[in-house]
């Protein structure tokens, strides 16, 4: 058997270990020796690029968070453009647009260079192509060619100024839309790279546009009148009215929405202004207009009863949206209202509160033109029916009040709200109205509500638990006639039905005016359930009954 040396037993046991024999012949072991991997990068892309354009750099290298390829002037290290490795293979680089030899650079995020190309730009390919001259205002196309960044733009400005009437990013497509300046001259269109350095200029000639407004130079207050214009009729241009110098407008139309465009006139009478606005920027054009005054009046009975129904003679502006309104004094909301479109004199109700309320017409549904004080009356509303009644059984209520369409007598639990009570029956002309009462026993209240919104009157009413009963065989066999006799409301809508549980109805029989009412047991053999149905959906007694032969 072959004989394996201590030391390289050791040395097979502890690997990345030496070890040594001492003069005593003794293992010692020695220091390690470490090897380092020197960090090495590859770059790879085109040699020359255009100037401005986007350059993909294919690399390969450490990749860790922090590690970039930067672009610089040749021999100056100061980089001009980077992108980091996290984002991506390949990096991409915006090249500037001015021509040279550049240097591209793979560094650490400690700063040590691993790799470096050269890179050549070449000027960019630049033109801009639109009329020669365009009108004042007007839209026109520049078809383009340059770099094309997403933040690019085709402007228009004064010569040797960095102001600008106008821009158009190219990223909205190619030809770019610009809007001409609205003063004639010489301008020039100019292409931006995208942190604003212009790469190309070409002069452009704006002519004079016409301009005009058109209008009667008298309009009485509140009328409605055309303004036939000449301008650009831009995106954004309207015509407007407003008080002379810098007034907020009364009213304004787009000149797109049409030619002459539909204005208002201010309800105060006085001297206003016509204006063309471009863009509602700038105005282009104004001439002074005279606005008139005119009748203004409300007439209508000095009082009226509460709830009642009453007219007003009207006279004003007579707008599509104008409206006669009934409120309280300084409250915003109303009572009830009119459109004048409905006819001279309108119609309104009177609420159902008696009190001092005042009577408005509002311009356009806005602006409150003229306002009069009118009394509403006090009206006697009364409620007659029994104080107790057995569930599920016909009453009258006799009733007094307004009487107005919408008008109602409900049956509710004394917490619901007006618009929803049990049962309720439209008053509109009936004395007495037919009410039935709830089935379940309890303690419920009569109300009158006043177009179906507002409780002018609430009564109690006691509802005591009716006579309810069914009398049947308690086993017939299938298809077997029998008998089924019954006490309960006796109501339009009561039904008797047979039915298992959980499931529709086999058959059922309508008990007006029947007693007793006849069934056919169903072929199947089973439990089966007979109910009494109060106007159809509400079970009042069930009793069962048993299907076998």
């Amino acid at each position: 058997m072959p004989r394996i040396h201590s030391l390289a037993l050791l040395s097979c046991l502890l690997p990345g270990v030496a070890f040594a024999q001492s003069p005593a012949g003794e293992n010692v072991p020695q220091a390690k020796t470490e090897t380092t991997t020197e960090l090495q990068a590859t770059l790879s892309h085109p040699d020359r690029a255009e100037g401005g354009s986007t350059l993909d750099i294919d690399w390969s290298g450490p990749g860790a968070d922090g590690d970039l390829i930067t672009l610089s002037v040749a021999g100056t290290g100061r980089p001009l453009a980077q992108a980091y490795t996290r984002k991506g293979n390949p990096a991409r680089i915006v090249l500037p647009p001015e021509p040279g030899t550049y240097e591209l650079r793979y560094l650490t995020a400690k700063g040590k260079v691993l790799a470096t190309n050269p890179l050549g730009v070449t000027a960019p390919i630049l033109n801009l192509s639109y009329p020669a001259e365009v009108a004042a205002g007007t839209s026109f196309d520049v078809a383009w060619r340059g770099p094309g960044q997403g933040a690019d733009t085709i402007r228009i400005g004064p010569p040797d100024s960095p102001d600008q009437s106008h821009l158009a990013y190219i990223r909205s497509g190619n030809p770019a839309r610009l809007i001409a300046p609205t003063n004639p001259g010489t301008y020039e269109i100019r292409y931006v790279f995208r942190d604003g350095q212009v790469l190309l200029t070409r002069p452009l000639t704006v002519t004079a546009t016409p301009l005009g407004l058109d209008a009667p130079r008298r309009v009485p207050a509140g009328s409605k009148f055309a303004v036939t214009w000449k301008g650009p009729d831009q995106t954004g241009d309207i015509i407007e009215i407003a008080s002379p110098g810098n007034g907020a407008p009364t009213d304004y139309a787009y000149t797109r929405s049409g030619n002459p465009a539909s204005l208002f006139a201010p309800t105060t009478p006085g001297l206003y202004e016509l204006r063309y606005r471009f863009r509602n920027r700038e105005t282009l054009v104004a001439q002074p207009i005279t606005v008139t005054a005119i009748d203004l009046s409300l007439d209508f009975p000095e009082e009226v009863p509460a709830g009642a129904r009453f007219k007003v003679t009207w006279q004003g502006p007579g707008q599509p949206s104008d409206n006669i309104q009934i409120s309280s004094p300084g409250d915003e909301e109303y009572e009830d209202y009119a459109y004048l479109t409905l006819g001279n004199p309108v119609e309104l109700v009177a609420p159902a509160r008696a009190g001092t309320y005042e009577l408005r017409y509002l311009f356009r549904d806005d602006e409150v033109l003229i306002a009069r004080p009118i009394t509403v009356t006090p009206v006697p509303v009364k409620l007659d029916h029994p104080a107790t009644i057995p569930g599920g059984s016909s009453f009258a209520v006799a009733w007094s009040g307004p009487n107005q369409r919408g008008d109602t007598v409900q049956i509710a639990r004394p917490d619901d709200p007006a618009d929803d009570g049990l049962t309720y029956a439209f008053m509109q002309d009936a004395a007495p109205v037919r009410m039935i009462a709830p089935l379940r026993p309890g303690s419920y209240e009569v109300r009158y509500v006043f177009q179906d919104e507002e409780v002018l009157l609430r009564q109690p009413l006691e509802v005591t638990a009716p006579d309810l009963a069914l009398f049947a065989p308690d086993r017939v066999a299938p298809g077997e006639s029998f008998e089924v006799e019954w006490v309960g409301p006796d109501q339009p809508g009561d039904t008797i039905q047979i039915r298992q549980r959980g499931e529709r109805a086999r058959d059922f029989a309508y008990v007006r005016g029947r007693n007793p009412v006849t069934f056919t047991a169903p072929d199947t053999p089973g439990t089966y359930e007979l109910r009494y149905m109060f106007l159809g959906d509400e079970v009042a007694i069930r009793r069962q009954i048993i299907v076998a032969e």
